[in-house]
C-alpha cells in the first residue's frame, strides 16, 4: 500500500480519478474485492465485539472476587477458548479463538486476544484463501471505579428507512432495473426493522448494567441518563425525547415510522444543546462532574433538505448533463443525473499486488471501514499496466460532467457535530445500506407518485460517508454496516464501549 500511494504522489500523468468507491461495488472496478472486504470488516467488528464483552465479564469477576477465575468459574489465565462452545458468554454459533490474560499486580486489568479467519470469494481465485483477523481488548478492574454515561440517539426516520436493508438483483445483470427485471434478496428485513431490533438490543444491555452497578454496590444512585431525537426533513416532535435518568423504553423506539425527506440538522442542534447541562446534572445525582457523554447518530442516505450545490470532482462516478426543459409557459435549463459505468483493463498480477497490499495495511493498522474508505480514496489505478478509467454514463449523448451534488444542511449538520466534539461528547456515526443497487421499497411504494423499487446510486453512499467521516470522533467511529445482520454488530460494538459502568474498556 505505501508503494502504491509513493507511486500515486509521484504520478504526473492525471490518470488516476478513479477511486474505489467508497471500498463498495467499485472497489478494483467491480471485481468482486468489495464482498470480500465487506466480510473482512463484518468479521472485524464480530471479533471486537466478542474481545470487549469478554474483556467486561472478566473485569467484573475480578472486580467481584477481587481474585482470577478458579476451575472454570470464569475464563481461565492463559486458557484458549472458541466462541461456539463459550457457554460463559453465551455461545454466539461463531468460529473464533479468543485468550485471556490477569494482570493482577502492575496494571490491574484483563486483557483479551481474539483470533479468526475469513474466507475469501474473489481473492480465493488469486490464491489467497482466507485473511486472518485479530482484535483485542484490555479492561481494568478496580471495585471503586465508576463511569457515568449520558447517550442520546439520533435516527434518520426519512421514507428510505422503509426500504429493504439489501438491494435485490436484476435479471439484466445489470445493478439498476425496473420493477419487471427485479427479485428481491433472500430474507429481506425493512431498514426500519433492523433498526429497531439492534436498538432494543443496545438498550437493553445499557440498563442490565446500570441495574448491575446499583445492586452491586447496593446503592440507588443512578449513572445513565439517554436521550433520543428523530428526524425526516424535520426533527420528528413525538419521538423528541430530551435525558432522562435509566433508559428509553422500547414503545419510544417501536413509534417509529418513516416517511418524508431527510434533514440531520435540526436533530444534532438540539442534542447539543442538551448535552451542554449534562455534567451538571450528573454532579448533582451521583458526584461526577465529567460524565462520559455519546451520540449515536444513524442516516441511510444523503440530506435532501437545504440549498443544492453542485461541486466538479473526479473519481465520483456520479455525473450530471443540462437539459433544456419546456412548457407552455417558456423553457428553462436542468440536469438529469446519472451513475456512470467503469472500463477496466488490468494485469491479474497486479491486481494480486495490490489486494495483498491493501489487506497488510488493514491488519498492520487496524483500520476500520471508515479509515479504508479514505485510503482507497487515494489509490492511484494507473499503476495498473493498463490503467483503469469512468467514463460517462454508456448510450447517453450531451456535455456530461462528472461531481459531486450536495446540500446546505450538511455544513449545518456538521457545525452542531464540531459543537458537540469541543464539548467533549464522543460521536458514533452510522451509514445503513449505503451499497448502490436497486432496492424494494415496502410501504414507501404506495405513496402516490412513489414506486415498488427504488434506484440507489453512487453519490448516495459518496456523499453520506464524507459527512459521516467529518461528523464522527475519528474514522474508526464511522461503521457502515450494509444490512440488519452487520447493524446489530455494529451495536453490539458500540454498546460494549458505552455500557462500561463498572470497568473501563481501553482499546
Amino acid at each position: 500500500m505505501k508503494k502504491i500511494l509513493q507511486n500515486f504522489k509521484a504520478c504526473e500523468s492525471g490518470n488516476f480519478s478513479m477511486m474505489f468507491a467508497l471500498a463498495s461495488t467499485a472497489l478494483l472496478m467491480g471485481a468482486g474485492v468489495a464482498i470480500d472486504l465487506s466480510k473482512i470488516h463484518h468479521e472485524k467488528e464480530q471479533a471486537q465485539a466478542l474481545a470487549d464483552s469478554v474483556s467486561l465479564n472478566a473485569a467484573i469477576f475480578v472486580s467481584n472476587n477481587n481474585r482470577k477465575p478458579q476451575n472454570d468459574e470464569g475464563y481461565m489465565h492463559g486458557k484458549k477458548y472458541n466462541s461456539s462452545t463459550d457457554s460463559l458468554n453465551g455461545g454466539d454459533g461463531s468460529d473464533m479463538d479468543f485468550t485471556v490474560r490477569y494482570d493482577m499486580n502492575v496494571n490491574h486489568q484483563v486483557e483479551v486476544e481474539v483470533k479468526t479467519s475469513a474466507p475469501t470469494m474473489f481473492m480465493h481465485m488469486l490464491g489467497r484463501e482466507t485473511v486472518n483477523i485479530s482484535a483485542t481488548s484490555t479492561a481494568k478492574f478496580n471495585s471503586n471505579m465508576l463511569e457515568a454515561n449520558s447517550v442520546s440517539l439520533i435516527f434518520d426516520n426519512s421514507g428510505s428507512m422503509w426500504f429493504d436493508d439489501s438491494p435485490g438483483t436484476c435479471a439484466t445483470g445489470t445493478k439498476f432495473c425496473d420493477v419487471a427485471d427485479f427479485s428481491r434478496p433472500a430474507n429481506p428485513i425493512r431498514r426500519i426493522d433492523g433498526l429497531k431490533s439492534a436498538a432494543n438490543t443496545f438498550l437493553s444491555n445499557l440498563k442490565e448494567m446500570n441495574l448491575a452497578y446499583q445492586e452491586r454496590y447496593n446503592t440507588s444512585a443512578r449513572v445513565v441518563r439517554t436521550s433520543m431525537m428523530a428526524y425526516n426533513q424535520a426533527n420528528i416532535g413525538t419521538l423528541e425525547k430530551p435525558f432522562e435518568w435509566g433508559v428509553l423504553p422500547m414503545s419510544d423506539i417501536n413509534s417509529m415510522t418513516p416517511g418524508g425527506g431527510t434533514n440531520s440538522f435540526p436533530s444534532m442542534d438540539k442534542i447539543a444543546t442538551w448535552m451542554e447541562s449534562e455534567p451538571a446534572v450528573h454532579k448533582a445525582e451521583n458526584g461526577i462532574d465529567d460524565p462520559i457523554r455519546y451520540v449515536i447518530w444513524l442516516t441511510d442516505g444523503m440530506n435532501t433538505s437545504g440549498t443544492q450545490t453542485w461541486t466538479p470532482a473526479a473519481g465520483t462516478n456520479y455525473w450530471r448533463t443540462p437539459e433544456e426543459q419546456c412548457t407552455s409557459t417558456g423553457c428553462r435549463t436542468v440536469y438529469r443525473y446519472e451513475e456512470g459505468r467503469v472500463i477496466e483493463d488490468f494485469d491479474e498480477e497486479d491486481l494480486e499486488d495490490l489486494i495483498d497490499d491493501l489487506i497488510a495495511e488493514a491488519e498492520e493498522n487496524d483500520l476500520n471501514f471508515g479509515e479504508l474508505v479514505e485510503i482507497a480514496k487515494e489509490i492511484d489505478l494507473s499503476v495498473l499496466d493498463q490503467g483503469a478509467r469512468v467514463t460517462a454514463p454508456p448510450n447517453f449523448t450531451g456535455d456530461w460532467e462528472e461531481g459531486r451534488l450536495t446540500y446546505s444542511v450538511d455544513q449545518d449538520t456538521l457545525e452542531s457535530c464540531e459543537a458537540l466534539k469541543q464539548d467533549g461528547v464522543e460521536i458514533f456515526a452510522i451509514g445503513f445500506a449505503l451499497k448502490s443497487g436497486t432496492y424494494y421499497t415496502n410501504e414507501w411504494g404506495d405513496l402516490p407518485g412513489a414506486t415498488e423499487v427504488r434506484k440507489v446510486r453512487n453519490n448516495v453512499k459518496d456523499n453520506s460517508t464524507r459527512l459521516l467521516l467529518k461528523c464522527a470522533s475519528s474514522p474508526k467511529h464511522v461503521m457502515l454496516p450494509n444490512n440488519s445482520e452487520e447493524l446489530a454488530a455494529v451495536f453490539d460494538v458500540i454498546g460494549n464501549k458505552v455500557a462500561s459502568n463498572a470497568v473501563r474498556i481501553a482499546n
